[in-house]
């Protein structure tokens, strides 16, 4: 498909039509865009490039100027009453063949009226218009590429995601295995022995007792080791970590610019040291550099590969996570934070929606990474460390063995002393308490190294996703800007709060603008400043569906809202018409017509992302549906139909009275009342409705708060 097809008219508007063409073309990208100079080849032909382009579009605009529907030519007649005008035959063949068509008001344009057009065009009349004015250029054409993402197809899709992060581990057979081995290195000995006339000797018992404590001396390695090796490290542990984080986001490019060469000269010590300490060099020389090249070539072919690795995932961003680890995680970050330093606002298509996809593949390996961090003692241990337990348990077992092989004798036979009986249950007292030491210093080696890292990992995901969804919030001079208590300036706060990774945190925010922005019904100044934030959270890739739903539901409040705060006393003022489109209203100021505009703008991606939660979040569909109804595809239309025959009580009612907003239906009291199908608490809450909003609203105003009923 070729995406967008510009139809306009030559004039003195070119320059703005250019300008409109070049925006679209950095949000949707190169070849979505058709307008004819730029995007024809020359030794095209025209006729036939123009038609093929139209049938292969998936929307047309229609720019309209002031003299659209007046221009005429030379004789008198109207260009657009011509049978070969082009851009009335570009028009009739998007509208013959089915195509969106949107016309495209510039400045004060009036669209035009059915009755003005020619037969053939008349459809164009009643398509929903968008309007671009000078003063608000590129806020206009943002709402404009905004709707049109419900139409153009992506040219980006997201690779396929893992179902499931399996590590390829050993698995009940290493249990089994590991559990017959232990039992026979106990068991067999002492069988055995039981068997033979002659007791142990003393002398035995105690070589045996002091191999054991060898032996278990050995397996307070890990006991020992990470307690001391934590406690080396902790008074440098900034400078390790800093250290550590630099490596890991290190590219493997420059990272192999400076390990090559020190392998190479590890290698050629070595190779001296073998050479120097060796009686016959002649041979030892041969054998070392034989030796240390072959390492030198495995270890550089393994940087390689690695550099290779990196070089196509940069090319191919974003992937999925290579592997579940730190290193990997941090370099996945540091790569979305270089994206979005480059980046200029406001972000393209493609540039959001792959920093929102790479933003929730982190965001879901930093979860995962901290619920290993939180496993159980043994299960965590198992899972990481599966043949080191292993052979860390059939080691505590033969260590038993070689005590019971002594003793078990001695005592079979009756001829066992005092020390007989208390070797074997010291050793086993012994080895449980340095099992378990073992198992409790590895617990909390694993929670520091997956937890702290965790904890930092959230900390910048957190904060790209509020550089990509918060971006220019700074700009907004908050304290000159007054909410429904004053000074807006805890409204940013809570904003970035909302695009923290904290439900709890997100919902007390929400709740809290609430509050500030539609106190009672009424919009305050902070209400048309903070609405785009909003809309972009509402659209982000790591909030909560219940907040979700919550913040769809005060931004459909917002585009419904009758009432709005005086600048000057603060007091709250009435409207006297229904203003949600990006029309302003006369009675209205411009902050008003702003904020319902961004809700208007932002509702095709906010459906997008509630359809995915359909089944959790149907009520919020149909608010928004009710408080933005230009922005919906048939597809939606026809789901909030299924919606009305399916559902009963509020949802039902609320679905059908959407429905008929769609369609541009004007519901009687009587009308609205029967949709509650003789549901008591239905028709109270339409009747409270009817009571408490004039008529011009009250069908989209009902709707909304049946949804929020559920």
């Amino acid at each position: 498909m070729a995406g967008i097809f510009v139809n306009y008219r030559k004039g003195d508007h070119t320059g703005v039509v250019e300008a409109v063409h070049r925006e679209l073309l950095r949000h949707f990208g190169q070849d979505q865009v058709f307008l004819d100079l730029p995007s024809m080849l020359p030794g095209d032909r025209y006729p036939d490039a123009l038609r093929w382009r139209v049938l292969a579009c998936e929307v047309l605009l229609v720019v309209i100027h002031a003299d659209w529907l007046a221009a005429a030519d030379q004789h008198g007649t109207r260009l657009v009453d011509r049978e070969r005008d082009w851009v009335r035959e570009e028009i009739e063949i998007a509208l013959k063949a089915g195509k969106p068509v949107i016309p495209v008001l510039l400045g004060d344009a009036r669209p035009p009226a059915s009755q003005d057009l020619p037969w053939s065009i008349r459809d164009l009349a009643l398509r929903q218009a968008h309007r671009i004015r000078h003063g608000s250029f590129g806020p206009d054409v943002e709402r404009l590429a905004s709707r049109l993402e419900q139409y153009v197809a992506p040219t980006w899709l997201p690779p396929m995601r893992p179902v499931s992060r399996v590590r390829h581990r050993p698995g009940r057979w290493l249990a089994w295995v590991t559990a017959v081995v232990s039992t026979a290195l106990v068991l067999v000995p002492a069988i055995r022995w039981i068997n033979i006339a002659d007791p142990s000797d003393p002398d035995e018992l105690a070589a045996a007792t002091g191999l054991c404590a060898w032996m278990i001396f050995m397996m307070t390695a890990p006991l020992l080791a990470i307690p001391v090796s934590l406690a080396v490290i902790y008074p440098f542990r900034a400078r390790i970590d800093s250290l550590d984080r630099d490596l890991q986001t290190m590219p493997a490019a420059r990272f192999n610019h400076f390990s090559i060469p020190l392998l190479l000269l590890w290698c050629l010590f070595g190779t001296a040291l073998i050479v120097g300490n060796s009686n016959n060099w002649r041979t030892a020389l041969p054998v070392g550099l034989f030796i240390y090249v072959v390492c030198f070539f495995v270890a550089g072919f393994h940087l390689m590969r690695e550099e290779k690795r990196q070089a196509e995932a940069q090319a191919n961003w974003p992937q999925p996570l290579p592997s579940l680890s730190v290193p990997a995680l941090r370099f996945a970050v540091e790569q979305l934070r270089a994206r979005v330093t480059e980046w200029r606002t406001p972000l393209s298509r493609e540039q959001r929606d792959k920093s929102w996809w790479s933003l929730a593949v982190l965001s879901d390996g930093v979860d995962e990474l901290d619920a290993q961090g939180r496993q159980s003692r043994l299960r965590g241990q198992v899972a990481d460390y599966p043949w080191l337990t292993s052979a860390y348990t059939v080691w505590a077992a033969f260590a038993m063995s070689l005590v019971c092989e002594q003793a078990l004798p001695s005592i079979y036979w009756r001829t066992a002393t005092l020390r007989h009986y208390v070797t074997p249950v010291a050793v086993a007292l012994i080895i449980g308490a340095v099992s378990m030491g073992s198992v409790e210093a590895v617990y909390h080696y694993r929670r520091w190294n997956l937890l702290r890292p965790a904890t930092e990992l959230r900390k910048n995901i957190a904060e790209l996703g509020e550089r990509l969804l918060l971006d220019g919030l700074d700009h907004i001079p908050w304290e000159h800007v007054r909410d429904a208590y004053g000074p807006a300036t805890e409204v940013p706060r809570l904003l970035r709060l909302v695009a923290s990774g904290d439900p709890a945190a997100q919902r007390a925010a929400v709740d809290d603008l609430y509050d500030r922005l539609l106190y009672r019904d009424t919009v305050a100044e902070a209400t048309g400043c903070a609405v785009p934030f909003l809309a972009n959270l509402g659209t982000g890739p790591h909030l909560a569906a219940q907040t979700r739903s919550r913040l769809v539901f005060l931004l459909a409040r917002i585009a419904v809202a009758q009432r709005y705060f005086s600048p000057d006393d603060a007091e709250p003022v009435g409207l006297d018409q229904d203003t949600a489109g990006s029309e302003q209203s006369a009675s209205e100021p411009n902050w008003v017509t702003r904020a319902k505009a961004a809700v208007d703008a932002a509702a095709p991606r906010l459906f997008e992302r509630l359809r995915l939660e359909r089944e959790q979040d149907t009520p919020s569909l149909i608010a928004l549906a009710a408080a933005a109804p230009s922005a919906p595809t048939p597809r939606l239309v026809s789901d909030i139909e299924q919606l009305a025959e399916r559902e009963h009580h509020a949802v039902g009612a609320a679905a059908t009275i959407a429905l008929a907003v769609l369609r541009e239906q004007t519901l009687s009291p009587d009308q609205l009342l029967a949709t509650a199908n003789g549901n008591a608490a239905v028709t109270a809450a339409v009747q409270r409705s009817l009571d408490r909003h004039p008529l011009p609203m009250v069908a989209r105003k009902t709707a909304i708060e049946l949804a929020a009923i559920l």
